[in-house]
């Protein structure tokens, strides 16, 4: 019960930064100090949640983003015909409950686009897109003029590049994640770390997706064999369908580069570029899986021979 207690008392503290920042209240200075100290809170309930077994990822991911855009709720339904589905949210249960009785009625934005239904000066941004045959919808509330639609737009594109496809299930993601969180908590210590490099492959869909299935698996398969070539020493773990994450393990007490240089790599396919997206960081327990998540497809990097 504390813990609950402590994670609905953060996000009205939240919610009240947003508000007294937006009407002036708050100066930026004072606005700043405010966020670093909320983001400390964050962090430390964040640990507690997850050592107390609390590790819905969706969950989790929902919460990072209401704290880095100025959002007091986002959630994740299914729409049918008539009534839409909470699948999981962060925020309060009476905006769950409120958004369930009105998205059924409001116009819905295209697919993959971002819409804004505003009812009595509450805005609402939609995102919606096909999953396995189902539709989906995102939402996140905001009446912050510093909330970002860019940043929603990639919260909710990374949202649909996690989820289970097909005939996996979300059990089947799930025991993903937590196979390499279990493996990051075995092998980080007070002796060694992991350097973890991200590599994704947004366009894959667009530019091979019309060759079929059979296809995309053998091309699954290319990629990890380059993978496995370049890093011959370190793991790997396939986390999405367009997701690998290599470990590298690391002395603790080597000198370590404050900048990590992710080493070049060569994709290629029947003489056709894929363009694929690189990060780095270092990882020092298991939590910081969350990070990894986060920064996976960032930073575009042009496709390359192999």
């Amino acid at each position: 019960m504390k813990l609950k207690s402590d994670r609905n008392k953060l996000i009205k503290e939240i919610k009240s930064l947003i508000e007294n920042f937006t009407s002036s209240a708050t100066g930026i200075e004072d606005a700043a100090d405010a966020l670093g100290s909320l983001s400390e809170s964050y962090e430390i309930l964040r640990t507690e949640l997850l050592n107390k077994g609390d590790t819905d990822i969706l969950k989790s991911l929902c919460y990072q983003h209401n704290c880095s855009n100025f959002s007091i709720f986002t959630g994740i339904f299914m729409a049918f015909e008539d009534r839409i589905l909470k699948l999981n949210y962060a925020g309060s249960q009476s905006i769950a409950s409120k958004i369930s009785k009105i998205i059924p009625t409001s116009e819905k934005p295209a697919y993959n686009t971002i819409g804004v239904i505003e009812i009595n000066s509450e805005k609402y941004y939609v995102f919606r897109f096909i999953h396995n045959d189902e539709e989906l919808i995102i939402i996140s509330q905001s009446s912050s003029n510093y909330f970002s639609r860019d940043k929603f737009k990639y919260f909710s594109t990374r949202i649909q590049s996690i989820l289970p496809v097909e005939n996996k299930t979300t059990e089947d993601l799930f025991t993903i994640y937590e196979n390499t969180m279990n493996y990051i908590d075995r092998n980080c210590n007070e002796d060694y770390i992991f350097c973890c490099y991200i590599f994704s492959f947004p366009e894959m869909m667009y530019i091979f997706g019309h060759m079929g299935k059979g296809f995309l698996k053998t091309l699954d398969g290319k990629i990890m064999k380059i993978i496995e070539h370049d890093f011959p020493e370190s793991r790997i773990f396939k986390i999405s369908e367009t997701d690998y994450i290599v470990f590298e393990k690391k002395e603790k007490n080597s000198n370590l580069d404050k900048n990590i240089t992710v080493p070049k790599v060569f994709f290629n396919c029947k003489n056709i570029p894929i363009p694929y997206t690189a990060n780095a960081l270092y990882v020092f327990e298991k939590n910081d899986f969350f990070k990894i998540l986060n920064l996976a497809g960032r930073k575009i990097t042009s496709g390359s021979r192999c």
